[in-house]
């Protein structure tokens, strides 16, 4: 009656707003056809019938220092960091939290990529829950339990967490987040377990309206994870936090049918993938599937046996043409090597 109409998106495509700005005309002699809409949908459907269509799989090489300041023009203004109270966080642990963090913004080959969100998470976050003690001290021969904390809130070393589990150093932890956007009200899907600790550090980010999702194929390892969030977790982060067991976690399709006993549907879903462990190339394309429009994945690709490539793909629509197209950044300066994802 007042002569208005919805707005769009910016992600929705061109051809397709023109035909429904038309549709709406006020006059019905302006109106376009039915089959006006039909060929611009099987545009969208068949895009080889389209010659002017952007290829799909543009593949750019960047530094990490690149892509940590494109990430920052993509975090927003509204994600501040969830501040609680962890039952075990005493004035030590605080201080051993604090210190390794200080030590590693000082020190760490990384620091410059380090957002705040990703670091203001990581001191909410007591690490050493996430280890359990009698592992722990039966590798590394350590009885005292002031020297056993010492040793895990050190930022380079990389933690035996359970019997099957390891935990990534902190350094590794926050550069794989600093990667790509995290951001308050993300859904973000983890393939491997990686003892919890950097899905919490994730949920922490992503806070109350956000959502952490865990899928492996490592049943004592998510077990692990249940334990700790039942025993230490405030309770906040437990509804965030959600451990999925699947059959073959580098398999899309066997993660896809794992999420969708709990969500439907799965495709389409996640603003975040990160892929803790290395996958290969045809795994990567067939994950993309989760994503949503926008939505970004960081993975370890394998190349041979001594060879990967950190690689984020980034899930786009093409504004014209409606069609999905996958953009992927491969990091130069990446020489760390992942085992399999688990």
């Amino acid at each position: 009656m007042k002569n208005q109409r919805p707005g769009f998106d910016s992600t929705f495509p061109i051809k397709l707003r023109e035909k429904i700005e038309s549709g709406w005309s006020y006059k019905p002699a302006d109106r376009c056809k039915l089959n006006d809409f039909l060929q611009v949908l099987l545009q969208m459907k068949n895009p080889s019938s389209i010659r002017q269509h952007s290829p799909i799989g543009e593949t750019t090489g960047v530094t990490m220092l690149e892509q940590a300041n494109h990430v920052q023009k993509k975090l927003l203004d509204y994600s501040p960091i969830i501040e609680m109270q962890w039952a075990t966080q005493t004035d030590q642990i605080k201080s051993l939290i604090e210190n390794m963090v200080k030590e590693m913004r000082q020190s760490s080959s990384f620091s410059k990529i380090f957002p705040d969100t990703v670091i203001n998470a990581t001191l909410q976050v007591p690490k050493h829950l996430f280890v359990d003690m009698k592992v722990f001290k039966s590798i590394t021969k350590i009885n005292d339990d002031n020297q056993c904390l010492a040793k895990i809130y050190q930022y380079k070393e990389a933690l035996r967490a359970s019997q099957e589990q390891n935990i990534s150093s902190t350094e590794i932890t926050c550069t794989q987040l600093s990667l790509i956007p995290l951001n308050s009200g993300d859904r973000v899907l983890f393939l491997g377990a990686k003892a919890g600790y950097i899905q919490t550090i994730a949920a922490q980010t992503v806070g109350f309206q956000g959502q952490v999702w865990i899928c492996s194929q490592d049943e004592q390892g998510l077990q692990h994870i249940g334990n700790v969030l039942k025993d230490h977790v405030p309770a906040i982060l437990k509804q965030i936090i959600k451990c999925v067991s699947v059959k073959n976690v580098q398999n899309a399709s066997d993660v896809k049918q794992a999420l969708e006993k709990h969500i439907k549907p799965a495709e389409d879903y996640f603003n975040v993938i990160h892929v803790c462990g290395a996958i290969p190339q045809d795994s990567l394309e067939t994950f993309q599937k989760l994503l949503k429009i926008e939505g970004q994945l960081l993975a370890p690709i394998n190349i041979d046996e001594n060879n990967q490539k950190f690689t984020i793909l980034h899930k786009t629509r093409d504004h014209v043409t409606g069609q999905i197209k996958l953009n992927k950044r491969i990091l130069h300066d990446w020489g760390i090597i992942f085992a399999p994802v688990l």
